[in-house]
């Protein structure tokens, strides 16, 4: 809903609906954008509308969303070139971090990694920070006055740099990006299986997968 000359309200219920109304005025006018910023897994407490969870909370905002807007935008604006940023925190897990963890926020990363894929001309980046346990401000409702200095500047960079495909976990000064390495299995040698240890192979329709356990 139009809140605005220049803001917009989205409500969860709505469903596709809103998404695709919002996509139709934005991307309708001579200004589109080319950039979104995604600050809906941003937490500094658990907080969810009545009846709700905050998992259920987390799973509406990010997966559910991320979903609908990328049909929106299929259906509304095809082809128009965009960076989609999302932005959270508790997401990724680095160097053993596991207290302030919110696994369900990572199911995002599904429409994060598909969407350049089935949106030609649409780049997208997932980026989480770590904020002080309460009062952090960052697209919150309290100060930024509380948030880090490094954790500014790192966002700061990450949002002005040229849009590409990457999830990425800001940690203080450091910048950790996702990647795959190769690693070369001597003859015999299989590190992590064990005797009688229990594995789930996945697989599409065919017998791929039964292959591989066997």
């Amino acid at each position: 809903h139009r809140i605005g000359d220049d803001a917009y309200q989205l409500f969860p219920e709505e469903g596709a609906a809103g998404y695709e109304r919002l996509v139709r005025e934005l991307w309708g006018a001579a200004n589109a954008p080319t950039r979104v910023l995604h600050g809906w897994l941003v937490t500094d407490r658990e907080i969810f509308r009545p009846g709700s969870s905050f998992l259920h909370r987390n799973l509406e905002r990010g997966f559910t969303s991320l979903l609908l807007f990328a049909q929106a935008l299929a259906k509304e604006a095809p082809g128009k070139p965009l960076h989609v940023v999302t932005l959270s925190t508790g997401m990724q897990g680095v160097g053993g971090e596991t207290a302030t963890l919110h696994p369900e926020k990572a199911a995002a990363l599904g429409p994060v990694l598909v969407i350049p894929k089935e949106l030609p001309g649409v780049t997208t980046s997932a980026i989480d920070v770590a904020l002080p346990a309460q009062g952090g401000g960052l697209l919150g409702r309290s100060s930024d006055a509380s948030v880090p200095a490094e954790v500014l500047d790192g966002l700061e960079s990450e949002l002005g740099a040229a849009p590409r495909d990457e999830i990425v976990a800001l940690r203080g000064r450091a910048r950790h990006v996702l990647g795959v390495q190769s690693v070369a299995l001597a003859p015999g040698k299989h590190p992590g299986f064990k005797d009688r240890g229990v594995y789930l192979v996945t697989d599409g329709l065919a017998g791929v997968g039964l292959a591989i356990a066997q």
